[in-house]
């Protein structure tokens, strides 16, 4: 919600970007409350002041084939994720502009185990120096799997629209992947 609420109020051009690095969370509520910022970022912010969030919706799993794939791919196109979330907000509650409705993309990780561990008294097995693969009994790609696995996209909404999501998300979201942006 805080970082819907910041792009919105960069994208509006009421916050410098430069500008983040210098405040602390009550500065930052305080900016994003301003009359000049955009309705989305004040209703967020007065939402994360009375401590009203988002509640989960809908996760997506890495078993969820294209679906996933899809929305995975907007982690590093956040103008698209915003027009996708825009689009389901449109769909959902008649506003494009409310903030009903963001979508949680985790960092994929990259997970490096190119490390040594080196024991003081090493176990019964072991030797003292060994690499990180042999003493986990993990590699890269065995990382690269449980990350995958377990890396969970999230549809968070207002509390309100959250059965009325859950029993419409999939034509929505396909729909607006499929959409044009609304900008």
């Amino acid at each position: 919600m805080l970082l819907r609420a910041v792009q919105e109020g960069i994208l509006g051009g009421q916050i410098d970007p430069d500008q983040l690095a210098t405040v602390d969370d009550f500065t930052m509520l305080q900016l994003l409350d301003n009359a000049a910022m955009p309705n989305i970022s004040r209703n967020l912010c007065q939402s994360l002041r009375r401590r009203v969030l988002h509640k989960r919706a809908i996760e997506l799993s890495s078993r969820g084939g294209a679906m996933y794939d899809q929305v995975g791919e907007l982690f590093h196109d956040a103008r698209r994720r915003r027009g996708v979330e825009r689009s389901m907000s449109a769909a959902i509650t008649g506003d494009p502009e409310d903030g009903a409705i963001l979508i949680d993309i985790p960092k994929p990780e990259k997970w490096r185990t190119n490390v040594t561990v080196v024991f003081a008294r090493p176990p019964v097995g072991f030797d003292r120096h060994m690499s990180w693969q042999d003493v986990a009994g993990m590699t890269d790609a065995d990382l690269k799997r449980y990350e995958t696995h377990r890396r969970l996209i999230r549809i968070v909404v207002r509390a309100d629209l959250r059965e009325q999501v859950r029993q419409s998300w999939e034509p929505v979201l396909e729909s607006a992947l499929a959409a044009p942006m609304i900008s």
